[in-house]
């Protein structure tokens, strides 16, 4: 499940007085989650802790100052200085050596109920809204998300929805994908023509491949995969006429190669056969785990490959900026 929609069910349903709202506001240096992380602190009797704010570093110390900031009806910002060698902070497990800014509110507060108003509008019409929260002076608390300018000691953020993923097949290799795509946070509907067993999520039986209902979320990905050569042919016409970021074709490369020449179609950038990223995956588990992998990638605009390499590329690239600014 998204974590969005984890805290929204979770924001519908607790004791507001006895909660509070953290928010990763802001990050200098390295940090396991970026700014706009969230997470509801219920007091030792509630047991409420929904969302993550870092690794599990700093959870219990948020959660001991829960009982102050409810006591004080005031927002509170605790900081967390991971550059230091202070043995408190090392002894948190903060290894990532970076500077972390967390406000704590009372779930009460107008500014909590205005936030989680916006989290639900992003889930009920799954389009992004900008988000301003301001987190340090006078103002603290307060948010907008109209076209105001932020001010010092604020957050900008883009909420985004859940990723959206159509999975065209009804074999248990498709209800693997569903299922490994659900617990990254993506929202899957798995579809097919025919019986479809094993999946509980939202479903789309289908009549026929070439028509009706099969969702093809603007932006989104599909994952084609039903065995069925001219099935399979069908709905790849219906996805290229669509506005999908990433459309998988389970099956060797030769496959998609035919259907090309079957239907006279040019080459779609858009379409990645075979399918998933190279991982040497040999199980059904880890051949859904590829797939998921490339269409998370593709659809954040990644390549896929291990992290070191990014890093030492933006690495070279900084060096050289600063070797042509010092020429300058």
């Amino acid at each position: 499940m998204h974590e969005l929609v984890e805290l929204v069910a979770a924001w519908r349903g607790l004791d507001r007085r006895r909660t509070v709202l953290a928010t990763l506001v802001k990050v200098e240096g390295s940090s396991y989650r970026r700014p706009g992380a969230r997470m509801l602190l219920g007091t030792a009797e509630s047991g409420i802790g929904v969302g993550v704010i870092s690794a599990g570093c700093l959870e219990r110390d948020l959660a001991a100052r829960v009982e102050a900031v409810l006591s004080s009806g005031q927002p509170e910002l605790v900081v967390y200085d991971g550059s230091t060698d202070d043995e408190l902070i090392w002894g948190m497990g903060m290894g990532c050596r970076g500077i972390l800014h967390v406000l704590l509110e009372p779930a009460t507060s107008s500014g909590v109920e205005f936030t989680f108003q916006v989290l639900e509008e992003v889930l009920a019409t799954m389009s992004p809204r900008r988000l301003v929260t301001v987190y340090q002076g006078p103002r603290c608390g307060e948010r907008w998300t109209d076209a105001r300018e932020p001010v010092d000691g604020s957050m900008e953020e883009q909420i985004e929805p859940p990723l959206q993923l159509t999975i065209f097949g009804t074999g248990a290799d498709a209800v693997l994908v569903a299922e490994a795509a659900q617990s990254c946070g993506l929202q899957v509907t798995l579809c097919g023509v025919g019986e479809q067993r094993g999946w509980s999520g939202p479903r789309v039986d289908m009549i026929s491949a070439a028509e009706g209902a099969l969702p093809l979320p603007e932006g989104g990905a599909l994952v084609v995969m039903s065995h069925h050569f001219h099935n399979d042919l069908a709905v790849l016409g219906r996805a290229r006429a669509s506005s999908l970021s990433y459309i998988g074709c389970l099956g060797p490369r030769h496959r998609y190669t035919a259907m090309l020449e079957q239907s006279g179609w040019g080459d779609d950038p858009r379409v990645f056969s075979p399918v998933g990223l190279d991982i040497a995956a040999r199980t059904p588990r880890e051949i859904a785990t590829a797939i998921v992998a490339e269409v998370l990638a593709v659809l954040r605009g990644r390549q896929g490959g291990p992290l070191r390499e990014r890093l030492a590329q933006e690495n070279d690239f900084a060096l050289h900026e600063l070797g042509v600014a010092a020429a300058s």
